[in-house]
């Protein structure tokens, strides 16, 4: 009996071992120029993190006036026309929707998402202040205009559309100036909520890991 368990554990943390290692690996490998010319304008965006999961954080006048053209329902947006910036993140239907609080995430939730392909929804969150004083881990960017529109680009091309509205869903956020909207994509081990931001950095031409599906391994490479 004590063989047979062996066996059954050595076979269920052989794939989970072979995972680490190449998210290891892809992490450690950097694509994308270190040292970046400087653009003749640029716009600050940053990228944050929570230790899990990140997202990106672009100045309010650099989409403003794609989210009044996406939006069909206004009055929720023109609350927050006053924000100085938005916060845009992809990642797993059932962790965004389970996760108001860290006892509300069981490990269903947890195991569907890492092992299933999962549906998915685009997190979007207006910040009033400074994002470095709004969330705890920041990363500072100076993109070109050409980065901009790039990054702007993978954000709007993640969104499921119908008829050129972008469709927000009627679920509470983690407060009140946080939305969740339909998405593209499936979400699964090995296509997670970094990889997805790190795929975006890669696209911009900033230096970022080869492949990462952890937070770490986004933020390690940034210039």
């Amino acid at each position: 009996m004590l063989k047979i368990i062996k066996k059954i554990l050595f076979f269920i943390s052989l794939p989970i071992f072979a995972y680490l290692l190449i998210a290891f690996i892809g992490s450690a490998i950097p694509t994308g120029s270190k040292a970046l010319p400087p653009p003749v304008t640029c716009t600050p965006v940053y990228i944050m993190s929570n230790g899990f999961h990140t997202e990106f954080i672009l100045p309010m006048g650099a989409v403003w006036d794609s989210l009044e053209a996406k939006v069909s329902d206004k009055a929720w947006l023109n609350r927050h026309q006053n924000a100085s910036h938005v916060s845009f993140g992809w990642g797993d239907e059932g962790f965004f929707l389970h996760s108001y609080d860290s006892t509300n995430i069981g490990l269903g939730v947890l195991a569907k998402a890492g092992l299933l392909p999962s549906p998915t929804l685009m997190h979007l969150t207006f910040v009033h202040n400074d994002p470095e004083k709004h969330y705890i881990n920041t990363h500072f960017l100076s993109v070109s205009d050409e980065q901009l529109q790039i990054l702007k680009s993978h954000i709007w091309a993640s969104f499921a559309e119908e008829q050129g509205k972008i469709q927000r869903i009627k679920a509470r956020g983690y407060g009140s100036k946080d939305y969740f909207f339909e998405a593209k994509g499936r979400y699964h081990a090995f296509n997670t909520c970094n990889n997805w931001t790190n795929k975006g950095l890669k696209a911009a031409g900033i230096r970022n890991a080869l492949w990462t599906p952890f937070a770490q391994g986004v933020m390690w490479h940034l210039p």
